[in-house]
């Protein structure tokens, strides 16, 4: 998992985005996609960051269906990106 923090006016101060997490398959459903949510969320409390952020492919909805369930819900707004290289 990488955990990264930016600056949002939004959401009154420092932010932070899940913008990875990875389990290899023989491991996916043992629990350990949840551990990694949940390390995010209490590094976050301890360092007094109020919202945390991920992204997720719009047609993988059993991935979607595991954030909800860690407690995300859908921001309707979409991600849009410019590469600059």
């Amino acid at each position: 998992m990488i955990l990264t923090f930016g600056y949002s006016i939004e959401f009154h101060g420092v932010d932070a985005l899940i913008d990875e997490v990875y389990v290899k398959p023989e491991f996916r459903g043992s629990g350990l996609g949840a551990q990694a949510i949940a390390l995010a969320e209490t590094t976050c409390i301890e360092l007094g960051i109020d919202a945390l952020h991920l992204e997720v492919e719009r047609e993988k909805s059993r991935t979607q269906g595991f954030y909800r369930r860690c407690g995300f819900k859908d921001h309707h707004r979409y991600l849009m990106t410019k590469l600059l290289r």
